[in-house]
């Protein structure tokens, strides 16, 4: 049985294929892996949002001092992953010239010029950041990094005779322990730059927290070339969406969910201002195909994720639930039953809050509708000589637009069908 619980589900969101290339500024591909899961992984509470918007900040403001980081992926991994399965065999070079072979004595020499290389870049660009412009508790991550790779007192290798290759190697065999560490602060410090470069570059902003309403100025998709920004004011826990289709309505739920994700990552946003609850589920479904290899219809999987958003709300859980022309895998009279008692509940639960998209006109005759008891919005659309005119705007009210017909008979299909009738 299909059960996600309190997983949050964002398969829709399409995190590797479409978030994912947004911020992958990465240098190698352990950073690259591990950026993607911190991007699977919503923080747990708003302090810990806050310390690292602070920390993205601290690599913006520094912005300068490492806008040249970089070293050979290559070389990277080499000593990535020489220096975390080193045997004591492999650093026993303190034979005496007679005995030590000139190849081996040629490879142990340029695995150490690369240590040395990549380390005496890092410690460059780590001596260069201005530690006061990030929080205390980061400050010392770095910190850790720079007195680890002092220890090695890299800049007295200048040549590559055996009694220097000796001392390096007893300061590697005796940090030994310690390198897991090191490399991990050391991929976390590029994750973070990776995230800032894609922050600036995009000119996103960081959202605040508040208790009740959502609060978005200038909101947009990202990933749209000349994206149609929206001002939104959610004060209602049900929102309900209408608009024909084409008009954008699954961009616009997209690129709210987007929005709201991304900040409790940590992250800038699509936005120019933005404030909202603080969450610790999400749940989005998009109008999308079945799910044939799990063996359940999209109607299915929104009964399924419906039910975990449910249990989760039960919980106490503060839910952000998206779903895209809700229960349209089902006959009218099922969809309108279930829709109806969907949006009722959904009520229910104040903290949480439900963005509902919809085809079926008649919901606007439910007493929770009519009494406004929803916030209701429509993506404004037209018709202007029967062909569609779409602004992508959002606009307060209920849309009864029906270019469905009108298109129909525009591109020739009933005049087709009529023709040997």
């Amino acid at each position: 049985m299909l059960n996600y619980m309190s997983t949050n589900y964002i398969n829709d969101l399409k995190l590797k294929e479409e978030i994912f290339p947004i911020f992958n500024y990465c240098l190698n591909d352990l950073s690259k892996y591990k950026l993607y899961n911190l991007l699977d992984t919503p923080l747990k509470n708003i302090e810990d949002i806050y310390i690292r918007q602070n920390i993205i900040k601290g690599f913006i403001l520094n912005s300068n001092l490492l806008k040249d980081y970089k070293y050979s992926k290559i070389y990277f991994h080499q000593v990535y992953e020489f220096l975390l399965n080193f045997s004591d065999e492999d650093l026993d070079i303190s034979k005496t010239s007679l005995f030590f072979s000139l190849k081996l004595k040629s490879e142990i020499q340029s695995k150490f010029i690369q240590i040395i290389n990549i380390f005496n870049k890092i410690e460059f660009f780590l001596k260069k950041i201005n530690l006061d412009q990030y929080p205390v508790v980061y400050r010392k991550e770095i910190l850790t990094m720079l007195n680890f790779i002092s220890y090695f007192n890299l800049k007295s290798f200048k040549n590559n005779n055996l009694n220097i290759l000796v001392s390096l190697s007893k300061k590697i065999r005796d940090k030994k322990d310690e390198f897991k560490h090191f490399f991990d602060l050391l991929i976390q410090f590029e994750v973070y730059m990776s995230l800032s470069i894609s922050i600036m570059n995009n000119n996103f902003v960081f959202p605040t927290f508040s208790k009740k309403d959502i609060n978005l100025e200038g909101l947009y998709h990202p990933l749209l070339k000349d994206p149609i920004s929206n001002n939104i004011i959610f004060n209602k826990n049900v929102i309900i969406l209408t608009g024909p289709n084409m008009s954008g309505k699954s961009t616009f739920l997209k690129s709210i969910f987007i929005s709201i994700y991304l900040g409790h990552l940590g992250l800038g946003i699509p936005a120019k201002k933005a404030s909202y609850p603080f969450f610790d589920y999400f749940s989005i479904s998009l109008n999308s195909n079945d799910d044939l290899k799990k063996g359940y219809s999209h109607f299915m999987n929104e009964i399924i994720l419906l039910k975990n958003s449910l249990i989760n709300a039960n919980k106490g859980m503060k839910c952000f639930i998206v779903f895209d022309e809700i229960f349209n895998g089902t006959n009218i009279d099922d969809a309108f039953k279930i829709s109806s008692q969907t949006i009722k509940g959904l009520l229910g639960f104040t903290n949480c809050f439900s963005i509902i998209s919809t085809h079926i006109q008649i919901l606007n005759q439910i007493d929770e509708i009519k009494n406004n008891n929803t916030d209701n919005y429509y993506i404004d659309s037209s018709l202007i000589d029967k062909q569609p005119i779409f602004s992508y705007k959002l606009k307060k009210g209920w849309s009864d637009l029906k270019i469905g017909a009108i298109l129909f008979e525009k591109e020739g299909i009933k005049a087709l069908l009529e023709k040997n009738s």
